[in-house]
């Protein structure tokens, strides 16, 4: 399974510095890194959000539209927000 966390930087940075054969991890740090991967999203739900829009289209018979990259670009940033904000609501 791919999940995307939001991990504290100075634990990332502990955990890279000390690696996990020391067993240097102090037990605060395993909790926040747990926790991170408890809140964290599924990768394929947001792909197939991101998937799911729509480059161009049909709004009736009569009206065509065509996102330009910069909507598109914007679309995918709140679709990440969404699920940021998601996140740290279930901390």
């Amino acid at each position: 399974m791919q999940i995307v966390i939001d991990i504290d930087e100075n634990v990332f940075t502990r955990l890279f510095d000390n690696g996990i054969e020391d067993y240097a991890i102090v037990n605060d740090d395993l909790f926040k890194i747990a926790k991170a991967i408890r809140t964290g999203i599924p990768f394929e739900k947001i792909r197939a959000e991101i998937e799911r829009i729509e480059i161009s289209g049909q709004i009736d018979e009569h009206t065509a539209f065509i996102r330009t990259g910069d909507q598109v670009k914007q679309m995918v940033l709140d679709i990440i927000d969404k699920y940021k904000a998601e996140s740290e609501d279930n901390e």
